[in-house]
């Protein structure tokens, strides 16, 4: 999986470098391309529980299965316990490590999509 999105990354990276930075040296454009792919790797880890929390909430609300004071809590939950297992598997897959940091990442996600469906809830019903 690393590999696949390093080599995306580093034709984006060196497609740019080419235009900006034309003389730039390898082993910096290799640097270069190292630190960006693990940006856009862990913003994908945030974007995607951000959407699943949204779509949690957006789900659970439409279906009226519970409380909305319980809604945005147990779609949190729900978020952050999916990261947690993903996480543990992700342990026992050759080449893939476990990570705190990446939980972390993407329980930040999740409370951001929450959070704006809680807004965007409570400005509908105003």
């Amino acid at each position: 999986m690393n590999q696949s999105s390093l080599q995306v990354t580093e034709w984006i990276v060196t497609a740019i470098a080419k235009v900006v930075a034309p003389d730039m040296d390898a082993e910096k454009l290799d640097g270069i391309v190292k630190q960006f792919n693990n940006l856009v790797r862990k913003l994908a880890h945030g974007g995607l529980y951000f959407v699943l929390g949204m779509l949690l909430v957006c789900a659970a609300a439409k279906m009226g299965i519970m409380a909305e004071n319980k809604l945005y809590a147990l779609a949190f939950l729900f978020c952050l316990l999916y990261s947690v297992t993903d996480e543990f598997h992700q342990m026992f897959v050759p080449g893939r490590s476990g990570q705190i940091s990446d939980v972390l990442i993407d329980a930040s996600g999740a409370a951001v999509g929450i959070g704006i469906c809680w807004i965007v809830r409570r400005i509908r019903k105003q």
